[in-house]
């Protein structure tokens, strides 16, 4: 925020696509080239709160966010490409200059279905704001189980939409146990169809669900959104995501960053 100017509180969530921790590896290798562009797009982006996926470390993180200002977590289990070994890990940083380091408190990490069902550990916080207190959940769910509802999900070979209901399920929980919470992340789902089958479940237990825009002709839907519980809803009634449309690079993230205002 610029001196002078009287805005909101402004929450941006990224997907980095394996943000690696040392250059030239990963399966989406960056140079520190990269590593300054994506810096630039942050820092042109203005978010006092980010909720990051797909990365490997704090150190990297900070490669990203570069100024002091900002608190770093991230989640404490790696998540693992089998054949290569890539770190998919999620992780919220603070501008403690906006929010202030009194009003940050961090938890302890949710755990987002069994492990059976191929759980993941997301990157919770709680802070401030005039006066209330926001817990917040950085969601990255399993990939591949798109759109759709629950019929005949479970009768696929890959249960992969098995694994994702689960931990749709374990989102729904995290919502509805009290307080003002806000989702956001990658929810592997195109939710700007209303009719979609995790929006329309996630509706039903009051929570609104704030869309990426579709705005990418022929290509897929956006799965990266925001999702306030119903307290969370009454408090913000008019939330609208924006998505920031990255100039070309070669290494670019495979998402754009998607931010909403408080």
């Amino acid at each position: 925020m610029r001196a002078g100017e009287e805005t909101g509180l402004h929450l941006a969530t990224w997907n980095l696509e394996h943000l690696a921790s040392d250059t030239g590896t990963g399966l989406k290798p960056r140079t520190f080239v990269g590593w300054a562009h994506l810096a630039e797009i942050a820092r042109e982006i203005e978010a006092d709160v980010w909720l990051l996926q797909e990365v490997d470390s704090e150190a990297v993180v900070r490669q990203v966010l570069r100024e002091p200002c900002w608190a770093v977590r991230v989640a404490p289990r790696r998540w693992r490409d089998r054949r290569r070994s890539v770190a998919l890990r999620t992780a919220i940083a603070v501008n403690t200059e906006k929010i202030g380091p009194e009003r940050l408190k961090w938890t302890d990490p949710v755990k987002l279905g069994g492990w059976w069902v191929g759980a993941r550990l997301c990157t919770e916080a709680d802070i401030g704001i005039d006066g209330d207190t926001v817990r917040l959940l950085c969601v990255h769910l399993k990939s591949g189980c798109w759109s759709g509802n629950s019929a005949g999900m479970f009768g696929r070979p890959s249960l992969v939409c098995a694994r994702q209901m689960n931990q749709q399920a374990a989102v729904r929980r995290w919502l509805q146990a009290g307080g003002l919470r806000i989702a956001g992340g990658d929810f592997n789902r195109v939710m700007a169809d209303p009719a979609d089958a995790m929006r329309k479940r996630a509706e039903g237990i009051g929570a609104s669900v704030i869309p990426s825009p579709e705005d990418r002709p022929g290509k897929e839907g956006r799965i990266d959104h925001w999702v306030l519980n119903e307290a969370a809803s009454r408090k913000w009634r008019k939330v609208i995501a924006e998505t920031q449309t990255m100039k070309y690079h070669p290494e670019n993230p495979d998402h754009e960053p998607v931010r909403i205002e408080l």
